[in-house]
């Protein structure tokens, strides 16, 4: 059992001083065994502030050198009512696999991407002649667009937001500042990395 980080995806290196054959390996926070993403699930008991979760290790009987996997003969001994020996290990937090998992599940998905879409994400190669890089479309359009601030927004908070997120990001805050969406309600979507934290928070 660990303790936080325990988020889906984060990945621990572990050590105990009780393994013979292991120098270490690599846990992961991963789903529970009806393969839900809901970290709620992987809660170890019923206790809703309880902050154990499950932790996932490969394990193998063959040579795991260099693979980050456990070897089996250093698994904790099963005592004879059934439980597991209780074993000593050190766990660091090394980063999480979340955003590569999530632009690999991109990358496999290509094939089934419609027709425009491909011709958009693609366009350098797919039709040089009539589309222009995505990177120069963006250019152009923040280079032209200029975003009026919404009366209810000050206009030193409009300064500081307007030098720090870009037209599309500034343009999100303003329809929903101006209640120019329905119910004001916005959806904000994008691959990870492109700025809907920042969004939200201006």
């Amino acid at each position: 059992n660990i303790d936080p980080p325990s988020n889906l995806g984060e990945l621990f290196v572990l050590y105990s001083s009780s393994w013979k054959t292991s120098k270490c390996c690599i846990g992961l926070v991963g789903s529970n065994d009806m393969n839900s993403t809901f970290l709620q699930d992987q809660k170890l008991g019923n206790d809703e502030n309880s902050s154990q979760f499950k932790l996932w290790l490969c394990v193998s009987s063959n040579s795991i050198e260099d693979t980050g996997w456990l070897a089996e003969s250093d698994l904790p001994a099963k005592l004879p009512n059934g439980s597991i020996k209780r074993q000593l290990m050190y766990a660091l937090n090394i980063g999480t696999v979340t955003t590569p998992m999530r632009e690999y599940e991109a990358m496999i998905s290509i094939d089934h991407l419609k027709g425009h879409l491909k011709d958009a994400i693609f366009c350098d190669k797919l039709c040089p002649k009539n589309c222009k890089k995505v990177a120069e479309l963006y250019q152009n359009v923040t280079d032209t667009v200029d975003i009026k601030k919404p009366s209810n927004i000050p206009a030193e908070t409009w300064r500081y937001l307007s030098e720090s997120l870009n037209c599309f990001q500034l343009s999100a805050i303003e329809k929903l500042m101006n209640g120019k969406v329905r119910e004001n309600l916005m959806l904000i979507q994008g691959p990870p990395g492109t700025g809907k934290t920042s969004t939200v928070i201006g």
